[in-house]
């Protein structure tokens, strides 16, 4: 636990869940801060920006309160001091008898948030109980009203008024009979609509019923009647199943007689049966014996066929060898030639070399060739160096020309970036850009595309900076220079295209030089600046001029970061009223009532709209070196075509000498040359008779071709064979189809005799199919009289016999059992019914369901009466105690505000409204009306019927009526007195002194930007300064009892000046973070 501050040292508290001492860790200004509160009223005074409101913001969020309620930011994360990673807030809770209660909430940028109770990590629901607990209500207005939230006090309705009021004052029980009261008639309103719905319902469905009563019983008469008729039909279609099943016994004994005889008759036919039988068998018994012989010669027939095959192979293979050993003696005799031709020319070589002398004198000039011949080949080689290099160079000089030329590409490739980037900001607006293209001849002035497409940010990093002050509309929209092109523009791509979310605008007729800043680049050099945004990027000038013109881009500078310590040098001195300081956008706006400004920063985010941009000056650079490189490839071309000239010169200078050189190297070395040739001629000799003799060879062959020979005699022998098997196998054949033929003979006859037979029992047989043929059809009429039977009564005990209670009933109605008589006794009773009105069975369905209804919607009735009698009593009950208690609590507050409205010389009051009626609780609510001049009547306090400073004093008034009827812990508000005159203002901080400076009062934070002199205070007030600036020493080092000490030497001077100055005086300096 963390010990009493110094400055809170001797201060008693009181209310469970005051606010003993706060401290803020890289919370939005503070940097390190800690500081004490007292009991009872704490004044906490400073000028705008220096951080008091940021004390309210970590009093609502360390107590787990929502940004919401702040009504500056949607995310905690933008409460971080800028520059920090992560934040702290920790409040320490009285709490009476025990410890006091330390929360602390601890969260970093990505919004994650960590909480302790008492050094001990906690969840926000622990932490909300724990709130809710010390009954602090922080999005309540009538306990918690922050700066941005004051004029919202006034909107609130009468319902809103009370639901705050009675939530602030604590009257826990005020609130529950209120919510049950509206739960009660609630539910009374919907249950009295549908009570009186279900009893109108059952008059309707009563008379309903006694109307289709008559209906009712006729039908019940001829359905006796037709249930009659019903039961008869049952007795006649098991009369007719009796009937039927005796016809069909009689016809199966016939049938069985019939079959008998037919038995018989067929036994007598069996001797002639067998008999054909046997000579069948012995039949098919020879025609499988021919069918194997067939087979036979199939086979003997196959062998001989591959004999035959491979005798003409063997032949063809002879013949080929033949060719072979052709072949072989062609060869031989040619190779004799050959032998004879070198011999002979090696005899005209030996001739003509003892013939000849070889020539000494040529030394000198085959020297004097051979050098001259080195010269050229050295000379050759310089030149053919210096054409490598050229190539060598033309090789970089391309390389570079094309890499110059990607790189072009890849800058105009850009344009395809930014158009991908316009069509995900607003596809309709893209395809008006290709539009466009297509049809640009259709205007007479200049047309700009979208800034997203014309613009370019020289340095992508500070896109964000202009992305931040160019709304989208203008970032998308279409320039023109002529109004009239404009309108054709619109009516094309709107009306006829459809795209109607495409903008366009007309520039301004100035040029964009023409918007100059009011403060010159070297006044704002020392202080960190970079740039006007009007620098950072290119475009039309047209379309340059128009953004300066509506977003003054000429005017909003850009800072590094180190210049945040030159924020109040740069608002003050140069009246920069929007600026950039590293990723901080600061806006400065001024109040209606004094000279004082507010400072608005925001953290600059970008959107990746303007961060693809076409380097222009690069391009350009890059076209210049690629005409330099084309120049100096055409230089080197020309160098090359002259070392090519003289390449080719020097290589026929070379071939002149080495021709030369050899010529003469032919005349003096002759005989040694053609004595090598003679004995190279020797040796091809010597190959051609060391060859081996094709002899080998031939002999090979010819043994070949004789095992040839032999395999073909041995297939003509095998051949022969097969034809001879063959021979005999059909021979066999014939022998066995001569058997066969008195046996067809044999067969033909038995069938005859045998088919005879059959004709004479056929009669017979016919006879007994008919019998069987009308026994199936009495089975099948008996099944159908059977199944005609059962649906009819269904089955007794036994499957062919009517249920007992069935035969009981024919046997009580006294039912004929002859088919005849039945029928006649149904057409009587037909002849009944069809003399009786038809009525529908629905009609007597909806008589049995309206009995029903009847019956559910009476007991539906009786009970809805008894519940709704007992809802009566009760919200009465309710009712009168709660009514009670709030008009009690409304009268006090009335009797307070009205005390305090007179104290200052007007006039108001607090009422209860009713709403509709008086069991309206839904809109029940307190009314607020106030006058403040005589000639006025009492009006309802509302955001439109009295002006700012009046909506002030009322609400600070309100609240300090609740001040001592409250049973919350404390209550905070943030700069009310704004918009007061200095009358209103000092009767208001008197009344406030007065009233939160008692013993008993709830604890009060009252946050002004500044204070009327001569007020007087109360010893039981807490003052906090909170000052800012770059000099201010840590909350620590600060001595409050050196201050203390130089404030009582100068007492008595601002006592006779100012009035007597009573209460506690704090320090909280947020620059510096000093306490």
């Amino acid at each position: 636990m963390h010990p009493p501050s110094p400055t809170t040292t001797g201060k008693k508290f009181s209310q469970a869940g005051s606010i003993v001492r706060l401290k803020f860790t890289n919370f939005m200004q503070y940097k390190d801060t800690e500081f004490s509160c007292g009991p009872n009223l704490n004044v906490i005074i400073g000028p705008n920006g220096s951080g008091k409101s940021t004390i309210v913001n970590g009093i609502c969020l360390g107590l787990a309160g929502k940004t919401s309620v702040l009504g500056r930011a949607s995310s905690i994360a933008e409460f971080i001091k800028v520059g920090e990673d992560s934040a702290a807030v920790e409040v320490e809770l009285f709490q009476p008898d025990k410890e006091n209660v330390v929360i602390c909430r601890m969260w970093d940028q990505g919004g994650k948030t960590n909480w302790t109770v008492d050094g001990k990590k906690a969840g926000l629901r622990e932490v909300e109980r724990l709130v809710a607990k010390f009954r602090i209500q922080v999005d309540n207005l009538c306990q918690f009203l922050p700066q941005d939230k004051v004029h919202d006090f006034s909107r609130l309705n009468s319902k809103g008024l009370l639901d705050s009021t009675v939530d602030a004052v604590g009257e826990v029980e005020l609130k529950e009979k209120h919510k049950e009261l509206k739960e009660l008639q609630k539910g009374m309103n919907e249950g009295g609509e549908l009570f009186e719905r279900k009893r109108q319902m059952l008059v309707e469905k009563t008379e309903q019923c006694r109307r289709l009563e008559e209906d009712v019983k006729a039908f019940d008469e001829k359905a006796k009647i037709e249930k009659k008729i019903t039961q008869l039909e049952g007795r006649m279609v098991w009369s007719k199943y009796q009937e039927v099943r005796r016809i069909t016994k009689e016809t199966k004994e016939r049938s069985n007689q019939a079959k008998k005889r037919w038995e018989e008759q067929e036994v007598k036919m069996n001797p002639l049966k067998a008999a054909l039988n046997e000579a069948k068998k012995k039949k098919a018994g020879l025609e499988s014996k021919l069918q194997t012989f067939n087979g036979s010669i199939k086979d003997c027939m196959g062998k001989a066929k591959t004999h035959s095959q491979n005798i003409e192979k063997l032949e063809e293979g002879v013949e080929a060898v033949e060719e072979e050993l052709e072949e072989i003696d062609r060869r031989e005799e040619e190779k004799k030639a050959e032998m004879r031709r070198i011999q002979t020319l090696i005899a005209e070589m030996e001739a003509e070399y003892n013939s000849t002398e070889d020539d000494t004198s040529l030394g000198p000039q085959l020297a004097e060739a051979r050098q001259a011949a080195m010269v050229t080949q050295a000379q050759l080689g310089e030149v053919k160096t210096e054409r490598e290099n050229l190539r060598y160079e033309q090789g970089n000089l391309v390389r570079l020309v094309k890499e110059r030329q990607a790189e072009v590409v890849e800058l105009n490739n850009v344009d395809r970036q930014k158009l991908d980037v316009l069509r995900s900001k607003s596809k309709e607006t893209y395809e008006a850009v290709n539009w466009l293209r297509s049809n640009r001849d259709m205007f007479k002035g200049e047309v700009y595309e979208p800034f997203i497409v014309c613009g370019n940010v020289m340095d992508p990093a500070q896109a964000k900076y202009l992305e931040n002050c160019i709304n989208i509309r203008d970032l998308t929209a279409f320039f023109f220079q002529d109004a009239e092109d404009m309108n054709t523009f619109l009516n094309c791509v709107r009306n006829q295209k459809g795209l109607k979310k495409v903008s366009a605008v007309k520039v301004p007729d100035m040029e964009s030089k023409e918007y100059q800043p009011n403060i010159p680049s070297t006044s704002l050099a020392q202080y960190g600046f970079i740039s006007y945004l009007r620098e950072m990027v290119t475009a039309p000038d047209s379309v340059l001029a128009y953004m300066c013109h509506n977003h003054k881009l000429h005017r909003i500078p850009v800072f590094k970061a180190e210049a945040e310590k030159f924020n109040d040098k740069l608002i003050n001195e140069f009246g920069l009223t929007k600026f950039f300081i590293g990723v901080k956008l600061q806006t400065v706006s001024g109040s209606m009532y004094s000279s004082a400004k507010t400072t608005m920063t925001k953290e600059v985010v970008g959107n990746n709209t303007l961060q693809v941009s076409k380097d222009s000056t690069r391009e350009r650079q890059v076209k210049e070196e690629i005409a330099e490189k084309e120049r100096e490839q055409e230089q080197l071309s020309i160098r090359a075509r002259s070392v090519d000239d003289k390449l080719r010169t020097l290589n026929v200078e070379l071939e002149s000498a080495r021709k030369l050189h050899k010529d003469l190297e032919q005349k003096k070395n002759f005989r040694a040359r053609h004595s090598a040739k003679i004995e190279a001629q020797r040796k091809l000799l010597r190959q051609q008779m060391a060859e081996s003799s094709m002899e080998r060879e031939k002999e090979e062959k010819v043994a070949n071709r004789k095992g040839m020979v032999v395999r073909m005699v041995k297939s003509a022998q095998q051949l022969q064979a097969a034809i001879a098997e063959a021979n005999k196998v059909r021979m066999a054949m014939e022998l066995c189809r001569l058997a066969a033929q008195p046996l067809e003979e044999i067969i033909e006859e038995k069938v005859k005799a045998y088919e005879a037979a059959v004709e004479s029992v056929k009669e017979m047989k016919v006879e007994m199919e008919n019998m069987a043929r009308e026994l199936e059809e009495g089975m099948q009429a008996l099944g159908a009289a059977l199944r005609e039977a059962k649906a009819a009564t269904g089955v007794g005990q036994k499957r062919d016999e009517p249920p007992t209670e069935v035969v009981q009933v024919w046997e009580k109605e006294k039912f004929p059992s002859r088919v005849e008589d039945i029928e006649v006794m149904i057409t009587e009773l037909q002849a009944q019914a069809e003399c009786m009105d038809t009525v529908d069975p629905r009609i007597v369905a909806d008589y049995n369901k309206l009995k029903e209804t009847i019956i559910e919607l009476q007991q539906d009735i009786d009970r809805r009466e008894a519940i709704m009698a007992d809802s009566v009593n009760k919200m009465q009950e309710v009712k009168e105690a709660w009514l009670t208690s709030l008009s009690s609590l409304v009268e006090r507050i009335n009797t307070k505000f009205s005390a305090h409205f007179a104290s200052m010389g007007f006039a108001g009051e607090v009422g209860l409204s009713t709403g509709q009626h008086e069991d309206d609780f839904e809109n029940y609510g307190v009314k607020i009306r106030v006058k403040y001049r005589d000639s006025e009547p009492l009006q309802e306090l509302t955001a439109h019927h009295q002006s700012g400073g009046e909506r002030s004093v009322a609400t600070a008034l309100y609240m300090l009526a609740l001040q001592e009827l409250t049973t919350v812990p404390f209550r905070c508000v943030d700069e009310i007195n704004q918009g007061m005159d200095a009358k209103n203002e000092r009767r208001v901080f008197e009344l406030l002194v007065r009233t939160s400076c008692s013993e008993t009062s709830a604890q009060y934070f009252l946050l002004t930007p500044k204070l009327l002199p001569g007020l007087n205070y109360s010893p039981r007030m807490n003052i906090l300064i909170v000052n800012n600036g770059p000099h201010m020493c840590h909350h620590t080092d600060w001595n409050m009892e050196a201050f203390h000490d130089r404030a009582a030497a100068a007492e008595e001077g601002a006592r006779e000046s100012s009035g007597t100055l009573g209460g506690h005086l704090g320090m909280v300096m947020s620059g510096g973070n000093c306490l």
